[in-house]
């Protein structure tokens, strides 16, 4: 969080996508939720270090592809709208 904080004027965009640690393929991303990253709590504090830019919902891989990538597109979506705080004037 220091380096973020550091250069959260340079931070333009922030990916959001999951990692599961047994997979060891690349690209492999999971929805939001899915995975070992504990994404609420990182999101949670790029906002409160300030950051209010774009935030991207990154689905690639396998898993999205088992499940389609519709599915995967709107659980992603209710992911980011439960979890990803908007920031006040946006």
């Amino acid at each position: 969080m220091r380096t973020l904080a550091d250069n959260l004027d340079a931070i333009h965009l922030v990916q959001l996508g999951d990692h599961r640690v047994e997979v060891t393929s690349v690209p492999n991303r999971w929805v939001p939720g899915d995975g070992h990253i504990p994404l609420d709590r990182l999101v949670r504090e790029v906002r409160e270090l300030g950051y209010a830019g774009l935030v991207d919902l990154e689905l690639l891989g396998p898993a999205i592809d088992d499940e389609g990538p519709e599915s995967a597109l709107g659980r992603g979506l209710d992911w980011i709208r439960t979890h990803v705080p908007v920031p006040a004037g946006i």
